[in-house]
């Protein structure tokens, strides 16, 4: 009995899948939530991730319009679908899920220059858990509902259904083929629902998906530092035993997930106070199916949506862009990387070991050295990029490092650098001139992109000393470059 109604249970979890053509400015499995042409360069982008059997329409429904103009209504937030549904019967590894939604967050980043936040439903956490593992600069927060990431019960009696497996009774074995075949006979359309579940069973999703599989334990381990919101229906089902004229007493209390994916696994990951839990008691076992905490109902609660927009705002308040891992400093792969904040302190005689107030505020640093006869402070050129916490952290931290150039009084002009259509980062730059022959002197800058801190330095070689009275032609140069590139790679310029 109890294998019968994990079967009509496990009916439950489907939702049809279509598709609609819009613009899609990272291929063509991203595109706008229906209704909308948002503008991408400057927002902040929320990408919505679908869950097995089902489509990019599954976050576009009717019941979701508010949660739509809600999270519109948020400060550059802009809506948009990835669409795996031609391959949702296969596992995340396949290259048009995991590894697609990986291009598609990194596309998304890069094109509006903020991170990504991605929301997910059902085995949409698990391609966003995939995807992380190579893009995790790229996310700001995830926040997922209804996600198994340990697995479905329902799926792993599935698959006793399908292969006939030793640890079903005989009895349950033959219920659940007959329910099966019963169900099939009175669906007749193509793409019936209880076909579909029986194919899902014998493809490599619904192996996948079974408790504690080897497919999940193999994925990526969930970043730590990651902001996360889980979400969980908790359908509260009570059997009674119907007598008459007497009060029906109670037989049995159970927990009965959303149904498809339990508490527990809908909640593995989360560390802190992100766990929400939505429990319902619908009164009737049909009604499991169509109640505000069934797995495809879930996300259309008043509470649920309350708890994703306060997530988003959240998210996009605190995630800075980092350095992306695909950014590379100019000579990055053949200089020496260093961890130093203060190149240029030796050369100007102050005081190295001073300590700075922005210097614990670092989010993330990358500093590259091209040393001249091995020695770094004699180095031919030096770039070091370090970001911040926020753009007034990095403000802060420029000032401090000009406080140090000008602790010998030796400070050149000020110069427009240009970081996107029109706007101009103020880099301020100077020249220390050693006691020598030609060649000893140093051209210098320091420029600020957002929460972010560049600094360059290089050496003349063969060239005059520097003259405080104008800025290097070729270290403007070279700060432009690397600054056009930081814009490409996510920082708002």
């Amino acid at each position: 009995m109890r294998s019968l109604l994990a079967l009509l249970l496990l009916a439950g979890l489907l939702v049809p899948a279509s598709a609609a053509a819009q613009e899609r400015p990272c291929g063509s499995q991203v595109t706008p939530v229906a209704g909308t042409q948002p503008v991408l360069a400057g927002s902040r982008p929320v990408l919505l991730v679908h869950g097995i059997l089902s489509g990019r329409n599954h976050w576009g429904g009717s019941d979701l319009a508010d949660l739509h103009r809600r999270l519109r209504g948020l400060p550059s937030v802009t809506l948009w679908t990835f669409d795996y549904s031609e391959v949702s019967d296969q596992w995340v590894t396949n290259d048009r899920i995991g590894p697609a939604l990986a291009r598609a967050v990194q596309c998304l980043a890069v094109a509006s220059g903020k991170q990504v936040i991605v929301g997910a439903h059902s085995m949409g956490g698990l391609v966003t858990q995939y995807a992380l593992g190579t893009v995790r600069d790229s996310v700001a927060g995830v926040f997922t509902v209804g996600t198994p990431f340990r697995g479905s019960l329902l799926l792993s009696v599935g698959q006793g259904l399908h292969g006939g497996a030793a640890n079903l009774r005989p009895g349950d074995h033959l219920a659940l083929r007959a329910g099966l075949a019963l169900c099939k006979k009175f669906q007749k359309k193509p793409n019936s629902l209880c076909g579909t579940i029986d194919a899902v069973i014998s493809q490599p999703v619904g192996r996948a998906l079974t408790i504690d599989s080897a497919q999940i334990k193999a994925l990526p381990p969930w970043p730590r530092d990651l902001p996360l919101l889980t979400v969980a229906g908790n359908t509260k089902y009570r059997w009674t035993l119907k007598l008459v004229l007497l009060p029906d007493p109670k037989i049995a209390d159970f927990d009965m997930g959303d149904p498809f994916v339990s508490v527990s696994s809908a909640t593995a990951e989360q560390r802190s106070d992100g766990r929400k839990v939505k429990e319902c008691e619908p009164g009737g076992l049909l009604k499991v199916f169509t109640s505000t905490c069934s797995h495809s109902n879930l996300k259309g609660r008043i509470g649920v949506q309350n708890d994703i927009v306060e997530f988003v705002e959240k998210a996009a308040r605190s995630s800075p862009p980092r350095i992306p891992a695909t950014f590379r400093l100019p000579n990055e792969d053949t200089g020496t990387l260093t961890r130093a904040m203060r190149p240029w302190d030796a050369a100007n005689a102050c005081e190295p070991t001073d300590d700075r107030p922005s210097d614990s505020a670092r989010l993330d640093m990358r500093g590259v050295v091209l040393p001249k006869g091995g020695d770094p402070l004699a180095s031919q050129e030096h770039w070091q990029l370090a970001t911040y916490r926020d753009d007034a952290t990095a403000a802060k931290a420029l000032a401090e490092i000009r406080a140090g150039e000008s602790c010998t009084g030796q400070e050149g002009p000020a110069v427009d650098i240009p970081v996107g259509s029109g706007g101009f980062s103020r880099s301020k730059f100077s020249g220390a001139v050693a006691v020598g022959e030609p060649g000893d002197g140093l051209f210098r800058a320091a420029t600020r992109i957002g929460n972010a801190v560049l600094l360059y330095a290089r050496r003349p070689q063969n060239e005059p000393r520097p003259d405080l009275r104008t800025a290097d032609p070729k270290a403007v140069a070279a700060l432009t470059s690397v600054v056009k590139s930081m814009c490409e790679h996510g920082w708002s310029c």
